[in-house]
């Protein structure tokens, strides 16, 4: 690895020791001083009474407020650590202690209060009391007063900012599971890796995002965000090419600190989605959008938590890749056993070009789209299960639609083409077969298929009757529209074929 990469320790912000010093000499100050003042005043009365049932009691209490003070005082940061460090969010129990510890911190001072107002205060007022001896114990008044407020608004204070980074914790794990849910709905590789990219740069605020996959020749950028990759300078890409080449050796998230061209210290960090074995893809990170640009303890947690849902993603998005391209050629090896024998030549790939022509005009999705253009190619499979004397009857060939949806229904990967292949013979007045369906309840794809199909069965130079132009053929598409074929389909592809040149334009008439 380049020599100018340091690797970084990811460590979680603590609380300073010296803040935890400060908690405690401002939580016991009114203690002390509840315990000064009664020795001082309250001591000897009882002591000169001789009432040991009033002592006992006196230092019962007093040694009770000191142990709840100090027990509230660190069972309440040993919960906060604890916090800090853990996945957790404050629990209803946490926010009790904290605020019980918070309550009875002003307990001392209250129990000084009223010492105060019970034996300090007619001392102070009396004829006899030394001025000198009236001003100390009013500074050491005014002095304990302040230094226990003080205490509690440091406390106050350190608690507000240990929940903030809680409530921010919890916010940061909301868009996790908002971020995890976005990319697991996609299965196009390409949006998988888009939506990976944006979710990371929005979660862990990076200056700079890239996402790689490995191939037989290495490496390849497949999505970036932030800084254009080809404007990093030459020298700094390779240390960074460097970085990815160890990913293989040691398959960890990695966070590394270098010196860029400018001279400015950045933190880069190495993600690697750990799939079945070797790493097949990894991010990289560079910088952060904040003023200090470095990563924490919090980042590292959401990207590992992140590349989990991530690396399911892309293995559901390749796996999706293979299934399709295994339903391709299947289709591809059925085609070729209809055309040519069964249905006329070029016949299938005719109607499914023509079927996408007029779904890629109603910006349906792209998964949509494709069932339109496999249904296409397999509408007629049907045929494969009538007998080659009997097709030309109109009793047997009305049953192809039937039959085909039997055909394709027994596999589960085209269980969304049943229904086009077996409705795509119904006309839009209800004249159609096997059901008689009409308008609305024929489906979208079906109706587009039966307008393609007969597009091409005029049109066909291989077809069993004479071929007609394609003006012709729109012309009888026209003709029967509102019948047979969807009106607003019918405009579609006459638009459609007219902005591809296989319609004459529109002549202009004058008037």
């Amino acid at each position: 690895m380049a020599e100018q990469f340091q690797s970084v320790c990811l460590d979680d912000k603590k609380s300073s020791s010296r803040s935890h010093v400060f908690f405690i000499l401002f939580s016991l100050t009114p203690i002390i001083g509840v315990a000064a003042f009664a020795l001082i005043f309250v001591f000897p009365q009882p002591a000169v009474a001789e009432s040991n049932l009033f002592r006992y009691i006196f230092f019962g209490v007093l040694m009770m407020v000191l142990l709840a003070s100090v027990l509230g005082y660190g069972l309440t940061m040993r919960r906060i650590r604890r916090m800090q460090s853990a996945e957790l969010v404050p629990t209803t129990e946490s926010l009790l202690l904290v605020k019980l510890y918070i309550f009875q911190s002003l307990i001392p001072l209250a129990c000084l209060s009223l010492l105060l107002f019970i034996y300090l205060f007619p001392e102070i007022v009396s004829e006899r009391t030394n001025p000198l001896k009236l001003y100390v114990l009013l500074g050491a008044i005014v002095l304990c007063f302040a230094l226990s407020l003080l205490g509690y608004s440091l406390s106050k204070r350190d608690m507000s900012g240990t929940f903030q980074q809680l409530r921010d914790y919890t916010e940061k794990v909301d868009n996790l599971n908002k971020v995890s849910t976005a990319i697991s709905q996609v299965h196009n590789m390409d949006e998988v890796y888009a939506r990976i990219i944006q979710g990371t740069q929005s979660l862990v605020r990076a200056a700079s995002c890239y996402l790689f996959t490995l191939d037989e020749t290495g490496w390849v950028l497949r999505e970036q965000q932030g800084r254009p990759w080809e404007k990093i300078p030459e020298k700094e890409i390779g240390n960074l090419k460097e970085l990815l080449a160890n990913i293989q050796e040691d398959n960890r998230i990695q966070c590394f600190e270098y010196d860029q061209t400018t001279n400015r210290k950045v933190q880069a960090m190495i993600v690697p989605f750990r799939g079945s074995g070797q790493s097949q893809a990894a991010m990289l990170l560079i910088g952060k959008k904040e003023t200090d640009g470095h990563f924490n303890r919090m980042d590292l947690n959401i990207l590992q938590s992140l590349t989990l849902q991530a690396t399911i993603s892309i293995e559901n998005a390749e796996f999706r890749e293979v299934q399709i391209n295994y339903f391709t050629h299947t289709i591809g090896l059925l085609v070729m056993s209809l055309e040519g024998e069964i249905v006329p030549r070029d016949h299938l790939h005719n109607v499914a070009r023509f079927a996408s022509m007029i779904s890629r005009r109603l910006n349906i999705e792209e998964d949509e789209r494709r069932d339109i253009y496999f249904a296409a190619l397999l509408h007629d499979i049907g045929m494969l299960k009538i007998r080659r004397e009997l097709i030309t009857q109109p009793k047997h060939y009305r049953q192809h639609p039937i039959l085909g949806a039997r055909l394709v229904g027994r596999i589960m990967l085209w269980k969304d083409l049943v229904p086009i292949i077996r409705h795509h013979h119904e006309y839009f007045d209800g004249t159609g077969y096997p059901y008689g369906l009409m308008g609305p309840e024929i489906p979208l794809a079906a109706r587009i298929i039966g307008i393609a199909e007969a597009f091409d069965a005029m049109t066909n130079t291989n077809s069993y009757r004479p071929s007609m132009s394609f003006s012709d053929a729109m012309e009888d598409l026209k003709k029967y529209s509102g019948t047979r074929y969807d009106p607003r389909l019918v405009e579609i592809f006459e638009e459609e074929l007219r902005a591809n040149d296989l319609l004459p334009p529109i002549e202009a008439t004058s008037e």
